[in-house]
């Protein structure tokens, strides 16, 4: 509980071998899988320690109660905004009053439910609040190369020629 809360997921042993590889291809893969780990540790099947799924959904409703709250104080006094809808690339996130900065304080798991949201409702938000269809596969890859290593991205963009923004 302890390695996924801080961001050292464990992956599976069969996959485990595949480490060195993954990190050669992707930005701190055990940080990505850390974030699919971390909510199910709730599970009784995942975890088998009572006190660590004790200790897990204590972690979870404190992050997420901490976070909403943080987030509600800021909009409820006037100092910024925040995006509820999943398909927007500003789900979740604190654009501060009067700037164009977005505060994400939710370590990655906005990416995560925006691209679940994307690719279950085949829809997308611009940041202008237009809202048109999306391709699975394209918002698949789109989220694929969000997650390469710099040096696979710059290898990937070389090939492609044009960079992840476009």
């Amino acid at each position: 509980l302890v390695n996924w809360a801080s961001g050292r997921g464990t992956f599976p042993e069969k996959i485990q071998q595949l480490g060195p590889a993954m990190s050669t291809v992707l930005f701190a893969p055990r940080l990505l899988w850390a974030n699919v780990q971390l909510p199910t540790a709730v599970l009784p099947w995942v975890t088998k320690s009572r006190l660590a799924r004790v200790e897990a959904w204590k972690t979870l409703l404190s992050f997420a109660g901490a976070g909403s709250g943080l987030l509600t104080l800021a909009v409820l006094t006037g100092q910024g905004k925040v995006e509820l809808d999943p398909r927007s690339p500003d789900f979740g996130k604190l654009q501060v009053k009067g700037t164009d900065t977005r505060l994400d304080i939710w370590r990655g798991y906005s990416q995560l439910i925006r691209f679940t949201a994307q690719v279950t409702m085949d829809e997308k938000k611009t940041i202008a609040g237009r809202v048109s269809e999306a391709n699975r596969l394209e918002t698949i890859q789109r989220y694929l190369q969000s997650k390469e290593s710099p040096a696979w991205g710059f290898l990937h963009d070389v090939l492609k020629g044009e960079t992840f923004l476009g």
